[in-house]
């Protein structure tokens, strides 16, 4: 009996030993499996790092784009700037009436009106233009001012001071405003619309000249 079981132990030990060689065998033949794995995990990995390169450099290019947009919409927010300098020449033609006037009469009193009349408009225009948000409650109040001050400043010109060289004035007022009106409807505050703007500021400083010129 002993025997017998000695036989069967050393059997089930050889089975044990025939199993742990075919498992050491299946290792083996596995060993290529591994290596694809590995191969795919660096694939991966590979591509992963070119779809992230991609991002950061769409990213990048989108800073970009934001940083140029930024930079333009400064300078669009800064050159409006110049318009406020260019109203404060008529600070010079309320110096020119002063300067000239001497008897209070009739037409006198009328271009006191009108000197008070620029104070108004200086102010009006350098408080919306030092932030011009189009159609703003000062916008629409200085475009009426505006409007108003400009049509009967040509009126009494054009009645009780005309001159030819006046019209070329006057030409370049109506032609200036209307390019200026133009460009502002294509884009607020843009380089053409504060140039023509600006320009049709020194028009009308130079007409009020002509307003303001002493009877002869």
């Amino acid at each position: 009996m002993e025997s017998q079981n000695d036989n069967i132990t050393v059997l089930q030990n050889f089975d044990d030993i025939i199993d742990n060689i075919i498992n050491e065998n299946d290792i083996i033949t596995n060993l290529p499996n591994i290596d694809n794995i590995i191969n795919d995990i660096i694939n991966d990995d590979i591509i992963n790092d070119t779809e992230m390169n991609k991002i950061m450099k769409d990213e990048d290019i989108n800073e970009i784009t934001k940083l140029e947009t930024i930079n333009t919409n400064d300078i669009k927010r800064t050159n409006h700037k110049y318009l406020c300098y260019t109203n404060l020449l008529l600070i010079i033609s309320i110096l020119y009436f002063l300067f000239n006037i001497k008897t209070i009469n009739k037409n006198s009193i009328i271009e006191i009106i009108f000197a008070i009349a620029l104070v108004l408009t200086i102010i009006l225009s350098q408080l919306f233009w030092r932030n011009p948000i189009k159609s703003s409650r000062i916008h629409k109040i200085d475009a009426i001012n505006a409007k108003v001050v400009i049509l009967t400043f040509i009126l009494y010109t054009i009645i009780f001071k005309f001159k030819y060289t006046s019209l070329l004035i006057l030409a370049a007022i109506f032609i200036s405003s209307y390019f200026s009106n133009r460009y502002s409807k294509q884009e607020w505050c843009s380089n053409k619309h504060i140039l023509c703007h600006g320009l049709l500021h020194i028009f009308c400083f130079i007409a009020t000249f002509y307003t303001f010129a002493p009877f002869y």
